[in-house]
């Protein structure tokens, strides 16, 4: 008999071990596939854009005008020829394209002098502001935006005080303009979401944009032909591509503001400051164009900085924190701008939609646990019932 009650006791110990064991997988391990598959849905949902080389740089909604992505969004920088958007809008509010332009600029000189891009003009040329503004939009022409500033207001110091009142009439106080084309100067600046909302806004001019989607044209003036190439690489390279303006300086680098459209739904890239605006350009219209649920609620990149804002400035989320990174968010640093309102051509208001945080996924292990009434019906009884009939078996009948 005590072989038998050793036996017995040994029985019992196996069957509890087998039975905790076996509990304590259950709870440890999720049994529904489908919520598996759930938690990944979730967090590809979530993934994070690309990174980028721009030191600045917003994505903003056609439609609504939010900001669907922030980088520095309102640090003053250097804008390099996104300034000759502003040269365009203020031309085309204050002239006619028929009007005839008497030109005096040296192209030649301008581009031994200042390293200038031109579109070609020459002292006594004859040619039309619309003409003007091609060469002024797609090849970047410096000698473009000095002509249509004489011809406009008589001298470059009269048109730049006309485009910084364009800019306030249209709210925006964190940009500055101290010449009508881009090369850098001491108080000329503006900001990746200033410079976003103003090509925003000139994109609702049909002129504007019939000109910067324009790949290339061939132009006569009084003296010579034109045969002028848009300078925006994204026009040839990037489908949906229409638009608006590049730039490059010392100070500014490789700036740009594009416009693209797919499947009804445009978006604005603007980046100042960057090694490769082709590239980062391509990144952030793929990113939010396959993620429309995701840019449509207005979500941030991981890394952005949430920044401060004024009244009446559309808000921005602060930056999620997702469940399968660490990183904090930074606080936030830039200086605030105004949102853009206009008599002329309204702009839709943005608005406001709240963001759904996601679910942690430790939050969803805790919530698969087993509690200890599942543990008790889960403990392998069967065991014991075979252990007591073995014993049985070996007990005289």
């Amino acid at each position: 008999m005590p072989f038998l009650t050793r036996l017995f006791s040994l029985v019992l110990i196996v069957a509890v071990v087998v039975g905790v064991g076996s509990s304590r997988s259950t709870a440890a391990s999720p049994t529904d596939p489908a919520s598996d598959g759930e938690n990944r849905k979730a967090e590809d949902q979530y993934a994070p854009p690309p990174a980028i080389t721009a030191n600045f740089a917003a994505v903003v909604e056609g439609d609504t005008g939010r900001v669907l992505y922030a980088k520095d969004l309102h640090q003053r920088a250097a804008p390099a020829s996104l300034t000759k958007i502003v040269t365009a809008l203020v031309a085309l509010d204050r002239g006619r394209l028929t009007d005839i332009v008497k030109v005096d600029v040296d192209s030649k000189k301008m581009e031994i002098e200042t390293n200038s891009s031109v579109m070609g003009l020459m002292p006594g040329e004859e040619i039309t502001l619309e003409a003007l503004l091609f060469g002024l939009l797609l090849p970047s022409g410096n000698d473009a935006a000095i002509a249509i500033a004489k011809h406009i207001a008589g001298s470059e110091q009269q048109f730049v005080q006309m485009m910084n009142d364009k800019v306030r009439q249209l709210g925006f106080t964190n940009t500055h303009f101290v010449n009508p084309h881009g090369l850098d100067a001491p108080d000329h600046y503006s900001t990746a979401y200033e410079m976003a909302m103003l090509g925003r806004y000139a994109m609702n001019n049909p002129t504007f944009a019939k000109i910067v989607a324009t790949k290339e044209i061939t132009i006569a003036g009084k003296q010579r032909k034109y045969t002028l190439e848009n300078a925006n690489a994204l026009l040839w390279d990037y489908a949906g591509a229409d638009g608006v303006k590049i730039g490059f300086t010392g100070r500014a680098k490789q700036a740009i503001v594009a416009s693209a459209k797919r499947n009804g739904r445009r978006l604005f890239v603007t980046l100042i400051r960057s090694n490769a605006r082709v590239s980062d350009s391509r990144a952030l219209f793929d990113y939010f164009f396959a993620n429309v649920e995701m840019s449509s609620a207005a979500i941030l990149p991981a890394t952005a900085t949430a920044t401060a804002r004024p009244t009446g400035t559309p808000a921005l989320r602060p930056a999620l924190t997702f469940a399968w990174t660490s990183t904090p968010v930074p606080t936030a640093t830039s200086t605030p701008s105004a949102t853009p309102t206009s008599s002329a051509t309204p702009s839709p208001t943005a608005t406001d939609t709240p963001v759904p945080t996601p679910v942690p996924a430790e939050t969803d292990k805790v919530s698969k646990q087993t509690s200890w009434q599942d543990a008790f019906l889960s403990f392998p009884w069967r065991v014991v019932q075979v252990a007591f009939s073995l014993i049985g078996g070996l007990l005289p009948h």
